[in-house]
């Protein structure tokens, strides 16, 4: 399954895109998986990974949710400031 994971900020800089294309199993297509599959597409992501977050269709999801077909993915990297 194709999906398409939207970069922002820090994380589209490191990467040099703001959109990464990945392809998972369907059997395992879990957020769990699309990190895994982030850290070797983009090795230099893998130290931002555990501290940020996924939001699936607009809403922050666990790493066990299960992506579908044409959801639209975001990784939202740590905000720092105030």
């Amino acid at each position: 399954m194709q999906v398409s994971v939207q970069l922002f900020g820090p994380q589209a800089k490191l990467a040099g895109t703001s959109e990464v294309s990945l392809d998972l199993p369907e059997t395992s297509a879990t957020c769990t998986e699309l990190r895994r599959q982030l850290s070797q597409l983009h090795p230099e992501l893998a130290e931002s990974l555990p501290s940020s977050r996924l939001a699936v269709n607009h809403e922050f999801v666990s790493d066990g949710y299960t992506l579908k077909q044409n959801d639209e993915i975001a990784l939202i990297g740590l905000v720092s400031g105030g």
